[in-house]
């Protein structure tokens, strides 16, 4: 369960987000561990969580720009982390990615259904979880 929306000490959430914008472009992404880091906490799982938190919250909230990558590749010069994108272009390519999760996890959802009804039988009501 996400708390966004919750308020968030304002100073914090504006070290975050100065920290961030330092970081334009997918090749210069800046990890969650380095951001807590940078605003002044310790590398901790739990402070770790609150500033994904705070992230969370300037999007979903703010409407800040604030893409991530999910894998590494050094020949490409491609960094794991959170960035602002350099580019309508590479904004665009970050929409594409999470357009391409959704249609992954809806997939992953149907099939789980599929399963469920095989194993207690045909008639189970997922209209409910259906997007």
């Amino acid at each position: 369960m996400s708390n966004v929306g919750a308020p968030v000490a304002n100073d914090l959430k504006q070290r975050v987000l100065e920290v961030i914008e330092q970081h334009r472009g997918r090749a210069n992404a800046i990890k969650l561990k380095d951001i807590t880091f940078a605003v002044g906490y310790p590398d901790t799982k739990n402070y770790q969580r609150k500033i994904q938190l705070i992230i969370e919250e300037l999007i979903l909230v703010d409407h800040k720009p604030i893409a991530a990558s999910c894998s590494e590749n050094k020949k490409k010069n491609i960094k794991m982390g959170h960035f602002i994108p350099a580019t309508l272009a590479e904004a665009e390519n970050y929409a594409k990615q999470l357009e391409s999760r959704l249609i992954a996890d809806n997939n992953r959802k149907t099939q789980f259904w599929k399963g469920v009804e095989a194993l207690f039988g045909h008639g189970i009501q997922t209209e409910m979880f259906d997007s």
